[in-house]
């Protein structure tokens, strides 16, 4: 089915110079878990990111398109520095409206964050299909490879079809 997650972070403790990132990992049916393949991620915590010393909420949502047997995560960065401080101040799950009124591939695909994994292939693969503009480039976990110089040699995803350089 198609799922709608959201979580909103904080950290209490201002002036803090580490940028930490609320992030999301798509895990097969294999139940395998990239270390550091990440289907969306935003960073949090800093004055550099929110103006307001650190302190202000930041939020990542997005819909994701499941098969059975497969999931995601939502984490935020583990640190060992106790400074780090940081709260969730909103979790959640839904999918849909209300238990009869399943979310729809129409509202999934309008909203700026939407990742499918490939149906065609059965591998697995996780592609953020909205909020991109066209031609940028994915690598097969998700991720947004910039452009800059040239990609080495590998599978990526482009306006949504798999690509090789």
């Amino acid at each position: 089915g198609i799922y709608f997650a959201t979580m909103t972070v904080f950290r209490d403790k201002n002036g803090q110079t580490n940028t930490l990132n609320i992030r999301s990992r798509y895990i097969g049916q294999d139940k395998a878990c990239p270390q550091t393949d990440f289907l969306f991620e935003k960073e949090y915590g800093t004055s550099a990111i929110d103006g307001a010393d650190g302190k202000e909420p930041q939020t990542l949502d997005f819909f994701i398109k499941l098969k059975k047997g497969a999931a995601f995560t939502l984490e935020i960065d583990a640190t060992s520095d106790s400074g780090a401080r940081s709260h969730i101040a909103d979790l959640a799950v839904a999918s849909g409206h209300d238990a009869d009124h399943p979310f729809t591939k129409e509202e999934a695909e309008a909203y700026p964050r939407y990742a499918t994994p490939a149906s065609d292939s059965g591998d697995g693969i996780a592609t953020p299909a909205k909020g991109t503009e066209e031609g940028m480039i994915h690598d097969l976990s998700g991720r947004r490879v910039t452009k800059s110089g040239i990609l080495p040699h590998g599978i990526y995803i482009q306006d949504g079809k798999k690509i090789v350089k």
